[in-house]
């Protein structure tokens, strides 16, 4: 986003937050309002205990008031983002998007380029437990101004709502709308047609079958056994074909793209991924499905990712 000069928070005082929330531009809070959107089975169970909190940082300063007023007109496009969760979908009821404002006394943008932030240190995480329970929003967003006209801007999404694509085309979206007033591109957060093509028969599942317990269970064993040290492999059409080609198959055919990125990953990771006792190790990448069927259009917003998942073999030890 491009700075501005003028309306930055100067009043505010250093290392001191100051806490406001947008609403949809010109549409009034309303608990009670019946409009929601329906939500498909992949956001109800596999993405319901994460939440995605990127970072971006910026030269120059931020102004809060300008992007406030950017971000009510966005929810107009999105009125989910302003909403809160529901047992199977999101109640459009416009209750907020928290807007964190923060001038920082020490430090610099800078030192986080190459140093990954704190999780939490610019965002505003809320517990996942009360975004699934409708009592936490589904989207935050902070500011962070250092003194050395250098700014931090967190964004937070509940998985549910959508993966990784979803939030970062969210973000290029609002952006387009603050520096110049229109938004590009179609994009869209209805899963009407992916509800009828996936659950033909209506039958939908909720979060009731999943008590809180069982889905921290889940998310404390996710975070145990996903390294602190990822890789993150990115291929073209033209490079998947060739990778393809390049991995043998025993029985002669053409290897899945599944089996040629695993054997990929193998290779680069040195067939052990980082495991000191050498012993065989499950890789799992993540693959992007919108434009690759009919389900999932290029512009869709919401969860549509699949994990390929493969086993490095053990490596031989050496003397």
């Amino acid at each position: 986003m491009r700075e501005d000069g003028e309306g930055v928070d100067l009043k505010l005082k250093e290392d001191e937050d100051d806490i406001e929330f947008v609403y949809i531009e010109d549409v009034q809070e309303d608990e009670s309002r019946e409009e929601e959107l329906p939500l498909h089975n992949i956001d109800l169970v596999t993405c319901s205990s994460w939440i995605l909190d990127p970072v971006w940082f910026f030269k120059g300063n931020l102004d809060p008031s300008s992007l406030k007023r950017s971000l009510s007109r966005f929810l107009r496009l999105f009125p989910a983002l302003s909403g809160r969760l529901g047992p199977s979908s999101v109640k459009l009821s416009n209750q907020g998007v928290p807007f964190t404002t923060r001038r920082r006394a020490r430090g610099s943008g800078y030192d986080y380029v190459q140093e990954e932030p704190r999780r939490g240190e610019f965002t505003d995480v809320r517990g996942y437990e009360g975004v699934l329970a409708g009592t936490e929003p589904i989207m935050t967003v902070m500011v962070t101004n250092f003194r050395d006209s250098t700014s931090a801007l967190g964004v937070a999404i509940s998985h549910v709502i959508g993966d990784g694509f979803t939030l970062y085309s969210l973000v290029a979206l609002w952006c387009d709308l603050h520096n110049d007033g229109t938004c590009s591109g179609e994009y869209s957060m209805d899963r009407t047609e992916l509800i009828r093509r996936t659950n033909p028969d209506g039958r939908r599942g909720t979060r009731a079958a999943f008590p809180a317990d069982s889905l921290r269970e889940i998310h404390n064993f996710c975070q145990q056994h996903v390294g602190e040290r990822r890789r993150m492999f990115r291929f073209s059409s033209e490079e998947l074909a060739t990778l393809k080609a390049s991995v043998p198959c025993a029985d002669g055919r053409r290897p899945t793209t599944n089996e040629a990125l695993i054997a990929r990953a193998c290779k680069l990771c040195g067939g052990r991924g980082g495991r000191k006792d050498n012993g065989p190790v499950q890789l799992m990448m993540i693959a992007n499905l919108r434009g690759r069927s009919e389900t999932f259009s290029p512009g869709y917003l919401g969860n549509a990712c699949t994990s390929l998942v493969g086993f490095c073999p053990a490596k031989p030890r050496t003397s």
